[in-house]
């Protein structure tokens, strides 16, 4: 089975990467997996950009793949929603703000909405939530399946799933309000996460809060990649079917 994995954000691929071994395709310009050649991994960028849109169609093209599964993040809109953070939703339909477009898929009963800009302030995620009943929002889902819906090369049967973990609850904006400051955590200097440290209101606890919350949801997403690939990978394509009538959030925007 040839699989594509995309993510929004270089963070969200590492937590797929220290799960399972990856190799660098210069080629290509995407990840391989070591154990499944036929599994590669990429980053678009947040809401993917016009730059990482030429990109991701050059990948559609070159590779036709059977399943391309868009993992990442999502805000919870509502306060009240059970779910916390690290939890998976089981999303039926996506909608684009900008365009109105909605694409349904299942199964699942959540809709979630692609913005173009992130979304933290809690009126902000009410509004979304109220206006376009939805549960989550993120950045890459509908342009995502915009992109492959447009793409003649795989017209004839590739499926999107949708992996998406709640990263913030509207609860959490005290903390998220300041996630720009930890973004490539791992990539920082001990000074700058020092600098870092001393700026950031509330500190140094309440940057270890934010720190252990997006700990926790980047490596819920990274271990479910790990398994669902274990569990894909290996399968013939004659079995996308099958495979796909025991999975939610999948998407066929032809």
């Amino acid at each position: 089975m040839r699989i594509l994995v995309l993510t929004g954000i270089k963070e969200e691929l590492s937590a797929v990467a220290e799960r399972h071994p990856l190799s660098f395709d210069r080629e290509r310009g995407l990840y391989r997996s070591d154990q499944y050649p036929e599994v590669y991994v990429g980053t678009t960028g947040p809401g993917i950009p016009k730059s990482g849109r030429k990109q991701l169609r050059r990948w559609l093209r070159e590779l036709a793949p059977h399943i391309i599964i868009n993992a990442g993040l999502v805000g919870l809109l509502r306060e009240a929603a059970e779910q916390s953070g690290g939890d998976r939703l089981r999303l039926g339909a996506v909608i684009h703000q900008s365009t109105g477009v909605v694409y349904p898929g299942g199964a699942g009963r959540g809709r979630l909405v692609s913005v173009p800009e992130p979304v933290f302030e809690p009126s902000a995620k009410m509004d979304l939530a109220l206006d376009l009943d939805a549960i989550a929002c993120d950045m890459e889902a509908a342009p995502l399946l915009g992109i492959v819906g447009q793409t003649e090369e795989i017209t004839t049967g590739s499926v999107v799933l949708l992996r998406k973990f709640v990263g913030d609850r509207p609860d959490s904006y005290r903390l998220f309000r300041h996630e720009h400051r930890i973004r490539g955590w791992e990539r920082k200097g001990r000074l700058e996460k020092l600098w870092i440290g001393l700026r950031c209101p509330g500190c140094p606890r309440h940057l270890q809060e934010l720190l252990e919350l997006k700990a926790t949801a980047l490596g819920a997403l990274g271990d479910d990649l790990a398994q669902l690939l274990r569990r894909l990978a290996p399968l013939p394509p004659e079995n996308l079917e099958m495979a796909l009538s025991r999975l939610d959030s999948a998407f066929i925007p032809h």
